[in-house]
């Protein structure tokens, strides 16, 4: 059943690039994929071929997290086009990610999900967000929550929609709010 998990995972991370995931996660993914994919090839169906291209986005996407935990960009996955690129890419996908939060996101591994993780990349003022659910810190304009998924933000204690955010500068804003706390902007929905 554990493996199911680290298989089911992704799939409900479909198009989720932002967050981590851990080697384990990454590798049994592809495992499984690929798997099938060559079992596939020696008598192509319908069905096999439908749960390739399902399953491509995923792969990708997958790929890129595994990158975050890393501490490396998603940018990095195009290096795939570039022959000696793959060696690249998949040496940073053997290695073991950062261990405690990083630029992405808090560890996957981490067994405490009680402490609030810190994004280090984002700016003071929007460490001030966070999701409701899991308590990720987010970027400023972070919709959904790349941890969990919830779009449920938190900023300055205030809960907060996707579509409540400044327009001039992406911070989210509280309800009814007549101007932006961070650029000044009057009316900025």
């Amino acid at each position: 059943m554990r493996f199911l998990n680290w298989y089911l995972g992704p799939l409900k991370k479909y198009v989720v690039i932002q967050g981590r995931a851990s080697r384990k996660e990454y590798w049994l993914f592809t495992l499984f994929n690929t798997f099938v994919w060559l079992n596939n090839g020696q008598s192509p169906s319908s069905i096999g071929i439908a749960y390739i291209f399902a399953t491509f986005i995923p792969m990708m996407t997958v790929g890129v997290r595994r990158l975050h935990d890393t501490n490396r960009s998603g940018m990095w996955w195009l290096l795939l086009m570039v022959p000696i690129g793959n060696l690249i890419v998949a040496f940073w996908l053997v290695i073991k990610g950062t261990e405690g939060d990083n630029d992405y996101g808090p560890d996957p591994l981490s067994r405490s999900k009680s402490q609030t993780p810190t994004n280090t990349r984002a700016t003071a003022n929007a460490r001030e967000a966070y999701c409701a659910s899991c308590g990720v810190t987010l970027a400023s304009a972070a919709f959904p929550c790349g941890s969990c998924g919830s779009t449920h933000v938190v900023f300055r204690d205030r809960v907060i929609t996707p579509s409540s955010f400044c327009t001039t500068c992406e911070t989210p804003l509280a309800e009814g709010a007549a101007f932006c706390s961070r650029c000044g902007s009057q009316d900025p929905s």
